[in-house]
């Protein structure tokens, strides 16, 4: 876990199906923000990045205390591809499939009335994992030809 919390970036196995993005409690509040106001962790999503394989399931999961969020994913492009509604604390967004490799950033503006530019936001790398059994026949392939 101190990985996560240090590299603030998880990679997902392609057997994950589903996965929670949490936002915790105070992931409203800027690093920037008096001591007594600092947010619980040093990241507003957790992970703030993820790598995760095409036809994963995610969903957002708010554990901001009496506070709600919503979540605009982008593409490579700035093209707004997902907008998941406000949702409130201890509830799920609507879950979103990604079904497209690339590059996607994801946002919320003006969670913060006492720093109004601040912008909570993280990122996900689509990519095109192998199965176990490819990646065990590649790697095998690869032992032999070096021998």
């Amino acid at each position: 876990m101190l990985k996560i919390y240090n590299d603030k970036t998880m990679i997902l196995g392609n057997n994950v199906k589903n996965f929670v993005i949490i936002l915790p409690d105070e992931a409203h509040e800027s690093l920037n923000q008096p001591k007594n106001q600092l947010p619980l962790t040093n990241q507003p999503y957790l992970p703030q990045h993820l790598v995760a394989n095409v036809g994963t399931t995610i969903v957002w999961f708010s554990a901001d205390v009496g506070h709600k969020h919503m979540v605009t994913l982008t593409n490579s492009n700035s093209k707004i591809v997902h907008e998941a509604a406000f949702f409130p604390s201890n509830e799920p967004s609507k879950p979103l499939v990604l079904n497209t490799t690339g590059d996607y950033s994801y946002f919320e503006k003006g969670v913060n009335k006492a720093v109004p530019s601040f912008v909570i936001n993280g990122a996900i790398s689509v990519v095109n994992l192998p199965s176990e059994l490819k990646l065990l026949k590649m790697l095998h392939h690869r032992s032999r030809s070096v021998l």
